[in-house]
């Protein structure tokens, strides 16, 4: 079985602009976000993806990180209503897992 930072590593290899980080017992997404103000730029950024660093946690983490991913191509190819898209998905993530659970909204 692989451990977590095999699965780490391969997940990684798959995402382009988004990368997952494990600090401590947390799983977080590192990317560079378009600014929240709505003003044109990135900043490289490191949000909370509300997962454990486990396998489970990391898998849950990746799914998540595939559509945030996607968004930020979105958002390279037009600074247009993507970016929104993006920080509403960001900011519900922390409250939409629950004991390793995606809880829909």
């Amino acid at each position: 079985m692989a451990s977590v930072e095999e699965k780490l590593n391969e997940y990684n290899s798959h995402l382009h602009r988004v990368r997952l980080q494990i600090t401590g017992n947390r799983i977080y997404f590192r990317a560079a976000f378009p600014l929240k103000s709505g003003e044109i730029g990135t900043k490289r950024t490191r949000i909370a993806s509300g997962c454990n660093s486990s396998l489970s946690g990391l898998k849950l983490a990746y799914e998540k990180a595939k559509t945030i991913d996607a968004e930020l191509v979105l958002v390279a190819l037009s600074e247009s209503s993507a970016s929104k898209r993006v920080y509403y998905y960001c900011s519900r993530t922390s409250r939409e897992v629950r004991g390793g659970l995606l809880v829909a909204s």
